[in-house]
């Protein structure tokens, strides 16, 4: 065996055993300071606890990560120096994920008139009804806007039940239950907080797939707030019980119309959380501080919780002004589509195809053609 070759073997030996070393470290801290996360009973432990590990397996992830890519460049370096030497094509030792889409950098995200920067995030379902609708919105209002800023969260993919691959896919899977909405969202905004450097954004408009954006009314509306600072805009005053209403608190007896006291935060209760049929604005500065923080998730564990008041609950404990904007919000039912002036969010309410022809009406009439398929 050639010195080179005795090199090589000692690098993937080396970089193998720095590896095992530090999944084995993860492993041991673990045991020793959450004994009850690697115990065959972890799912009985008190959800508390659960959750104080995951913090704690992120923070160490995080120190150490350096080391896990350190060990698979050197893995790899070693086996590209050996297989240059033997003549062979270059193999890899290492487990690879699939190749993921790179995610979209600030220069191909952004317009030369995109003030403020606006990324748009939706949740939607692996159902052809919702599929329309969302195929509507990227055919007409958001056609012209980078792909890259428009992000679509759907639910889990289990073997091949979200049909076309994901070249075709409209939306992007999440590890969410099919109607666990709060999950849909809070996957889009850790991804935007995860990406905020390199997609410089100043809002993520969180919306459902029945809205149709007239973009600049919209940016004239945010450009009046500040993103830097921690709020969150949108109609509010959904979820207040009766007791806390203005009329309540009056004596008068509840309207049939007011709907049930759900249960959901003592703030929402008393204060009112988001009415989101008309989208939410989320600055940059309130998705950095959701995150840069451990997350109180008590909200999230019941999945037949519309996300609204589960958003509103976790903007309450982490300190987010909730701003009030009803964005025009005008509530569409009927066509022909009629344009109403500073109206900056169309809600339209009604099946797929219904959606869909009103969304393409609409577009006609603002801007002279949508293109629709036939």
């Amino acid at each position: 065996m050639t010195r080179e070759k005795r090199l090589a073997f000692v690098a993937i030996l080396l970089a193998g055993l720095l590896l095992t070393w530090s999944v084995n470290q993860l492993y041991v801290l673990t045991a020793a300071h959450h004994p009850h996360v690697t115990s065959k009973n972890a799912v009985q432990s008190d959800p508390r606890k659960l959750e104080a590990d995951v913090a704690f397996l992120r923070r160490w992830t995080a120190q150490h990560s350096k080391n896990f890519s350190r060990a698979t460049g050197d893995v790899q370096a070693a086996l590209g120096a050996l297989s240059a030497i033997l003549g062979e094509p270059a193999r890899t030792a290492v487990a690879v994920a699939p190749a993921k889409q790179v995610p979209p950098t600030a220069e191909s995200l952004w317009l030369a008139d995109d003030e403020p920067r606006i990324m748009f995030a939706l949740h939607t379902a692996n159902n052809a009804k919702y599929q329309l609708k969302l195929k509507g919105q990227l055919e007409t209002w958001a056609r012209d806007i980078p792909r890259g800023r428009v992000l679509a969260i759907g639910p889990r993919c289990k073997r091949h039940e979200c049909g076309e691959g994901p070249e075709k896919r409209l939306w992007h899977p999440s590890h969410c239950d099919e109607m666990w909405l709060g999950c849909k969202t809070m996957t889009y905004l850790r991804k935007a907080r995860a990406h905020a450097a390199e997609w410089d954004f100043d809002w993520v408009f969180g919306m459902n797939e029945d809205q149709y954006i007239v973009k600049p009314i919209l940016m004239k509306a945010l450009a009046q707030f500040d993103p830097k600072k921690p709020i969150a805009v949108a109609h509010l005053g959904c979820g207040v019980h009766w007791k806390h209403h203005p009329l309540g608190k009056k004596g008068l007896p509840r309207p049939d119309g007011y709907g049930r006291d759900a249960v959901t935060c003592q703030a929402v209760h008393e204060q009112g959380g988001f009415c989101g049929g008309t989208g939410i604005a989320w600055s940059r500065g309130a998705i950095e501080q959701l995150f840069d923080r451990d997350i109180n998730t008590t909200w999230l564990r019941n999945n037949f919780m519309q996300a609204d008041p589960t958003l509103a609950c976790m903007a309450y404990d982490s300190n987010i002004t909730l701003l009030h904007k009803r964005w025009g919000g005008l509530i569409a039912d009927s066509l022909p589509a009629k344009i109403v002036p500073d109206v900056g969010v169309y809600h339209v309410v009604g099946e797929g195809q219904f959606v869909y022809d009103w969304m393409h009406d609409l577009h006609d009439q603002l801007n002279g053609s949508s293109e629709k398929p036939t």
